[in-house]
């Protein structure tokens, strides 16, 4: 089993921003063990059309996704979102975890 990983700082370096794979090799067939977010929803909007397409072409009716239904998952993902990001998020709010951020700042200041 072979390790791939490509240097992000050389990629860089040949103007190809946000470009990231890796990977494992495992008898021949590369294993993705992280896949660009770009990648995986155009992989889903593409598999989403790709159905829709082949239910119009054997007479069958098309998914039924509308507009409110868009605005919908939209808004769950942002909301889900957003509560990951903030839960993440150190949340300091009394005056001791304000006073250990600072002391915290200060440490790092010297580390460096």
């Amino acid at each position: 089993m072979a390790f791939l990983d490509y240097d992000q700082k050389a990629d860089r370096e040949k103007g190809l921003t946000g470009y990231r794979m890796r990977g494992i090799i495992k008898e021949g067939v590369l294993l993705f063990t992280e896949i660009n977010k770009k990648v995986f929803v155009r992989t889903v909007v593409l598999m989403l059309a790709l159905v829709n397409q082949g239910l119009v072409l054997f007479g069958r009716p098309p998914l039924p996704i509308d507009d409110d239904m868009i605005t919908n998952a939209f808004t769950l993902v942002f909301t889900i979102g957003a509560a990951l990001w903030s839960w993440w998020k150190n949340n300091s709010f009394t005056k001791e975890a304000l006073t250990a951020d600072e002391y915290l700042k200060e440490l790092r200041k010297l580390v460096k």
